[in-house]
Formats: structure tokens, sequence, C-alpha cells
């Protein structure tokens, strides 16, 4: 006996094609019968909960590598500021 998975915590086992059959048109009418604007609120619903691509296809380390960039970015800028400063400091005395 096959074990087909429809959905994230739904699974059947079929033994013969009718099974099937009766169960993906239960399905289809549920979804028809479920106005648009609910299935559209469902389907947005859904995106929103799911983690960005770069997170689904490289897990979380990239963004340890954007978080050290965006670290070293602003740790440059504000020595240049410091540098700047200093400079300034030293002329008007």
């Amino acid at each position: 006996m096959s074990t087909f998975a429809m959905g994230r915590n739904e699974k059947m086992a079929v033994k013969d094609g009718k099974e099937y059959v009766s169960f993906m048109t239960k399905r289809f009418v549920a979804y028809m019968e479920t106005p648009t604007e609910e299935r559209r609120r469902i389907r947005t619903e859904a995106k929103s909960r799911r983690e960005p691509w770069l997170a689904r296809w490289f897990g979380w380390a990239p963004y340890g590598v954007i978080m050290w960039w965006q670290a070293r970015q602003l740790r440059k800028e504000r020595a240049r500021a410091a540098a700047v400063s200093k400079e300034s400091d030293i002329r008007q005395s």
C-alpha cells in the first residue's frame, strides 16, 4: 500500500484510484466554494509566513555575512567621520 502526501498534515493510503479521485474531487469542490477574496487572503498570509528565498536556499549563513558586511561599512563610516572631526578640530586651534 503506497502513501501520497496531499498536504502538510494530510496523508492518505491509496488502495485504488477511486479513493484518490474522490479525495481530489472533495478538495476541488471545497476550493471552488471558497470565495475568491478569502482564497486571496489565505494565499497572501501563507506567502507572508514563508522564509525569504535567501534563507530557504542557503540557510541563515548569508544573513550573518550581510550583517557582518553592514557593520564593517558602518565602522568605516564612523572612522572617517571621526578623522574629519579631528582634522577640523586641529585646523580651528
